[in-house]
């Protein structure tokens, strides 16, 4: 199967500081980015899930953070997250490749901070106008390691209709996890019709209710994004929230 070779695949949203901004790269800029992408994964076929340009190692120079999709023949569906540092001469060199990446069921969102010399990345598993799911990885670059360090981990429920958010949010730096659940004071319930009509009641409840809980957690030593792995990495808070607002121990 011959390698994908799309050049319009590999459109950039430009990203600074969190904020996207879409903008077509020039062609030259485009081609070197393909090529450096290409050389990295030799003859696998792969495609583009998301891309984003920020300067994430602090040399002043724009780079590339992509979500790779491998689709080899009689194997496994894998992805990567892959950082290729940009040189002034609009060239790209492969800076750090991760092991089998976190997959989405719905989309990737990338955001990069040049400030924190960070990138996050958010998988969103599910998402529509009821509720959504997702997880963020938070990564930060050492100029020591060459390499970008985990440094955060989040996982994130929201149900919009009950106004009900449950969230977990690991630092790996002070390994500290911070567990939160939220249930808010008005809520609705949705009835649909025999012939697909949907009607919605708005309610009240007599409060609304919040509980957060910090404990330590037993994170990794270091996890770079070089090889890194989704389910070899992944960590469990040690305490959960249930729906009545009971803390309990794991």
């Amino acid at each position: 199967m011959p390698i994908i070779r799309s050049l319009f695949a590999f459109a950039i949203l430009l990203c600074a500081a969190g904020t996207s901004q879409s903008q077509e790269p020039n062609a030259a800029r485009a081609a070197n980015i393909q090529k450096a992408i290409e050389a990295v994964f030799a003859e696998t076929p792969f495609s583009n899930r998301g891309s984003v340009e920020g300067d994430v190692n602090g040399d002043g120079q724009n780079d590339v953070i992509a979500i790779v999709h491998l689709s080899q023949p009689n194997a496994a569906s894998e992805f990567r997250l892959l950082v290729l540092a940009g040189g002034a001469d609009e060239s790209f060199t492969p800076l750090s490749v991760s092991g089998d990446f976190c997959s989405a069921n719905k989309f990737y969102d990338i955001t990069t901070s040049p400030v924190q010399k960070s990138l996050e990345v958010k998988m969103v598993g599910s998402a529509d106008a009821t509720h959504a799911e997702s997880f963020t990885l938070k990564f930060r670059y050492s100029a020591k390691l060459n390499d970008f360090e985990l440094v955060g981990w989040e996982n994130l429920s929201n149900n919009y209709d009950e106004q009900a958010v449950f969230r977990e949010s690991f630092n790996y730096l002070t390994k500290v996890v911070t567990v939160s659940r939220r249930l808010g004071k008005n809520y609705i319930k949705r009835h649909t019709s025999a012939n697909g009509t949907e009607r919605i009641t708005n309610f009240s409840r007599r409060s609304a209710k919040y509980k957060e809980v910090k404990v330590p957690f037993n994170a990794p030593k270091s996890a770079m994004l070089q090889g890194f792995d989704c389910f070899q990495n992944a960590v469990d808070s040690p305490i959960y929230i249930t729906e009545d607002f009971q803390i309990h121990k794991k």
